[in-house]
Formats: C-alpha cells, structure tokens, sequence
C-alpha cells in the first residue's frame, strides 16, 4: 500500500503559475482566450493546484480524466509530463491551445455505456490515477462508475469532484 503525503504546503510550493502561464493568461478585456481565474484559484476552493501536485506523485503513468469539457482539469493533471493524460468525455468542447499539450490525449467516448467501457477496459484498468468529474453532478453516474471500477477490480486511485458541493452529489452518491 502506498501512502500519499498530501498537505497545503506541498500544493503550494510547487510552481504552478508558472508552469502554465504560456497557455492560461490574464485578459482584462473579456475576450474569449483561456482566461480562467478559477483555474488559478487557491486550495480549497479550487481543485486545479491538487491535481497538478498529485500528478507529481506518479511518473511514467496513466491517469485519466473522465469529463473533459474545456480541458483545464486534463492540462492540470498534465503537470508532470512524464504521465500520459486521457481524457474523455461526449462532446468536444475543449479549448485549442490546452489540445497541443504532447502529454494529453483527447478521447471523444461514453464512458458511461457498456461498448464505451469495454472498448477502453484495458485503459481504465492501467491507470493510476482517475479524475471523475461528470456533469450533471447528481451522484448517479458518479456511483454507476465507482460500481463499475469495483467490478472490473480497478486497484488505481480515484479523485471525485464535486463530492459535497450538490445536495443531489451528497444524497446519491454518499
């Protein structure tokens, strides 16, 4: 069993801004870039630093993202460039520049269906690291896939977003 030390300073410290700033800039005229202030948000209100310091603690490793949208969670995990970072969801909605990343992989895939799972089985089970953030988030699909990891005997790490933050999250899923 392998214990993750993980506290506020470690987060921190890592330098996150500039890791990115080439590709999530500050635009104080409102238009449409990868303007994000979330993305540069503070620990425990943002989860954007966590992911980029937890994928510090895998190297040459799988780690996935299941609800891609515009692809700030994908590039966050993308920190450590040693991993490889797939990220699914049903629709493309991610933002050119986060595209160009050489360590992520965009995946246009319902994770949610039984073709879509089996087709990616193989994947799922080499991962790591699972990052789970679907939308709605109402804890149905949230459950169907911890069912599903448990099932096909998935022995990785998962985060899930989102845990707390919706009543439909905390009654359904927990």
């Amino acid at each position: 069993m392998t214990i993750y030390d993980i506290d506020n300073n470690k987060i921190n410290n890592i330098p996150f801004e500039q890791h990115y700033k080439s590709i999530v800039t500050a635009n104080e005229t409102g238009q449409q870039t990868l303007v994000n202030p979330e993305f540069y948000g503070k620990i425990g209100e943002q989860h954007y630093r966590l992911l980029a310091y937890l994928s510090t603690l895998f190297s040459n490793s799988v780690i996935l993202d299941i609800g891609s949208h515009l692809g700030y969670s994908a590039l966050s995990l993308s920190y450590h460039s040693t991993n490889t970072i797939h990220s699914f969801d049903i629709v493309d909605n991610v933002l050119a520049p986060i595209k160009t990343r050489p360590n992520i992989k965009f995946h246009i895939a319902n994770l949610f269906d039984s073709v879509g799972r089996e087709y990616w089985r193989k994947l799922i089970l080499s991962a790591a690291f699972i990052f789970l953030d679907v939308d709605p988030h109402n804890g149905s699909m949230e459950i169907d896939m911890y069912r599903y990891l448990k099932e096909i005997g998935y022995t990785g790490f998962v985060v899930c977003d989102d845990i707390w933050y919706f009543k439909d999250m905390r009654d359904r899923f927990w």
